[in-house]
């Protein structure tokens, strides 16, 4: 057992290794050494959570092979051992050549989209596999890509190999070994070993030993893109992808709404919407439905142009309006105001949550999760942004939160916002800052 265990570390350092290698390529590639020099402080914090995220890959391959380690543990049976390294030298050459494989297609997606793997990459199996596989053909050098992945691989198979038919020495000693009753000692010490291995596959697997586990808010430790897209490694940004394709709302067709809502055509949504001041013409959809949702006004702003801020907040919930007089220092001195100010009691949020009012503030769209889509890459006409932008304002996003969570960074940028200023540009231009996992605290 203890010899198995240890074998499935050796194999976990691989893949460890194989994954850094891949980070140097990525960070030799794509990350100007101008950045890197001017950031070295960031270093530390962007190292260790690369190894969470490269931890947190090799304890999912781990699971399989650790839970037959221990059923074949259990069975005691002498060929077991057999088994079980044939297992292990077939099981970690494959996943050895997919972590190759996906790494160097991330790769190649980051140098056309500027991005690590996202939900967009499932459009190669919508919008036909065989024109763009010629066109990758075409247009990289897949040859040569071939022989180096074939180059960088097969000593990976080597070593494994060698790893594996180093245990057959050995094995004939670990047979006649395990004949003999074991010590008490060695009892304490494969008890000890079978039980800090499970506290490292399952600290692995959270990705953290804090509050929250790791997630997309730990591949942000710096203000600069390139240095957080270090961060993450291609397996943990395929699965994120594949996450967001299932979860992915989906536009219905006109057709299909007109058939919902009782309408027999657009033109007739059209007069109950408009009161019959907007009319089909020559059946332009789009431009109908333009003159129907949106309303253009001049630009009547006088130079110089005022600076225009919106202050968005948390809200509260109206329960904390309601308490009685005991719990009135919940008011925090608010008490006044509820009394003397103008207070609106039945104000409503445009969303329940955070980010899915944010996204209706910014965009204006009734789909939730409009940030996690692949709408995101994509500017929409109800930006907030667009109408500033036309009048040659300066649009930036601050705020003391992470700006990773749920994408808003990505997001926001396809918006148009100029500059996003987050949790980091803060701690940057205010190292003394208080924060913490969530963002710098408001002060």
């Amino acid at each position: 057992m203890y010899k198995n265990l240890s074998y499935l570390i050796k194999h976990s350092a691989i893949i460890l290794v194989i994954l850094f290698f891949v980070r140097i390529c990525f960070a030799i590639t794509f990350v100007p050494m101008s950045i890197i020099s001017s950031n070295l402080t960031v270093l530390p914090r962007l190292l260790f959570n690369s190894l969470r995220f490269d931890v947190l890959v090799v304890c999912y391959v781990l699971l399989l092979p650790t839970i037959l380690t221990f059923v074949f543990a259990a069975l005691r049976k002498p060929w077991t051992e057999r088994v079980l390294s044939r297992f292990r030298r077939l099981y970690f050459s494959i996943i050895c050549a997919l972590l190759l494989a996906i790494s160097g297609i991330d790769m190649g997606f980051y140098a056309n989209f500027n991005s690590h793997i996202n939900l967009t990459f499932f459009d190669f199996f919508n919008e036909g596999p065989m024109s763009l596989i010629q066109t990758i053909w075409e247009e990289y050098h897949c040859v040569y890509e071939a022989i180096a992945f074939l180059l960088i691989l097969l000593p990976i198979l080597l070593l494994i190999r060698r790893i594996e038919l180093g245990k057959s020495s050995a094995r004939n000693a670990l047979h006649s070994a395990s004949r003999q009753q074991p010590s008490r000692l060695k009892v304490i010490k494969l008890s000890a070993t079978i039980l800090l291995y499970i506290v490292f596959l399952v600290i692995g697997l959270r990705g953290s030993v804090w509050r929250f586990p790791l997630q997309i808010e730990d591949t942000f430790v710096s203000n600069q893109k390139p240095l957080n897209d270090l961060v993450p490694n291609a397996i943990y940004m395929l699965k994120k992808a594949y996450k967001e394709k299932n979860n992915a709302f989906k536009i219905a067709k006109t057709d299909d709404l007109l058939h919902e809502y009782k309408f027999k055509s657009l033109q007739e949504a059209l007069d109950v919407y408009t009161d019959g001041k907007v009319k089909m013409v020559k059946n332009d959809t789009l431009t109908a439905l333009q003159h129907a949702l949106f309303e253009e006004v001049g630009d009547s702003l006088k130079q110089p142009q005022p600076n225009i801020v919106i202050i968005y907040s948390e809200s509260w919930s109206n329960y904390l309006f309601n308490l009685q007089q005991k719990d009135a220092e919940m008011y925090f001195g608010l008490e006044r105001h509820f009394k003397d100010d103008l207070l609106f009691r039945n104000f409503q949020s445009v969303q329940n949550g955070t980010v899915a009012s944010l996204e209706n503030l910014y965009v204006s769209t009734p789909f939730a999760r409009f940030f996690a889509s692949a709408y995101r890459f994509k500017t929409l006409p109800t930006s907030i942004a667009l109408p500033f932008k036309a009048s040659n304002y300066t649009t930036t996003f601050m705020s003391g939160m992470d700006a990773a969570w749920e994408n808003c960074a990505e997001a926001l940028v396809h918006q148009q916002f100029d500059a996003i200023y987050d949790k980091f540009s803060l701690l940057k231009d205010y190292p003394h800052a208080t924060y913490n996992s969530i963002g710098v605290y408001d002060e």
